[in-house]
């Protein structure tokens, strides 16, 4: 997903703004890079400001519960990009499901190159992964790292508007990184774990003492 300069986002998002106070229709441009810069402030925050958070409050406050916080985390994000954008959370939504169900356009030639097929799984195996509301759902994976004792793997994350590969912990099923390529979201992950492998460890033992 490409990264646009703050001056253009800026315009776009006035634009769109404008078109839906005006009950106007948004072109598919705008709404595609309205989605676009949207869906990367929000994978920004959660990687570079809450998931550090997260693991530096674990040795320090074990009262802290990873669903109320993340709600709380999606909520603030939530007020963010509405005042950052000046588009409400529903006018949203309905422009990035406008985008789903409009007939593609032909494409044109451009000096991009084409976007990769998806990668596919070498050994692929059942997984849980854990769900905003502590329930778990199967996925089908690959194990992909082990750090210490603990195993990781990788999968696809169906997103609202954009897929990615997600690595995940075998033992609680938590998120640790997505990213839209395969290499960049496992080096990611493997990175973060080993810089905060003592908070992970204290994070696993206290989910698997929640659901004893």
């Amino acid at each position: 997903m490409r990264k646009h300069k703050r001056r253009n986002q800026k315009k776009w998002f006035r634009i769109v703004a404008q078109n839906v106070h005006q009950g106007k229709a948004v072109s598919r441009f705008h709404a595609q890079r309205l989605v676009e810069s949207v869906q990367l402030f929000a994978d920004n925050q959660y990687h570079n400001v809450f998931r550090p958070w997260w693991y530096e409050q674990m040795d320090s406050n074990s009262k802290l519960d990873l669903v109320t916080e993340h709600s709380r985390h999606f909520k603030e994000v939530e007020r963010k990009l509405i005042e950052m954008t000046g588009i409400a959370a529903d006018d949203f939504n309905k422009i990035a499901a406008s985008l789903k169900k409009a007939t593609p356009r032909r494409t044109r030639k451009s000096k991009e190159k084409p976007r990769p097929p998806v990668r596919k799984l070498k050994k692929p195996e059942e997984f849980k992964i854990r769900m905003m509301n502590g329930d778990f759902q199967p996925v089908t994976g690959e194990k992909v790292f082990t750090i210490g004792e603990h195993d990781f793997f990788i999968h696809i994350t169906e997103g609202k508007h954009f897929d990615f590969w997600t690595v995940s912990d075998v033992a609680t099923g938590t998120k640790v990184y997505s990213h839209e390529r395969y290499n960049e979201a496992a080096r990611k992950a493997k990175e973060i774990i080993t810089k905060h492998y003592d908070s992970y460890v204290s994070q696993v033992s206290k989910l698997r003492e929640a659901h004893s």
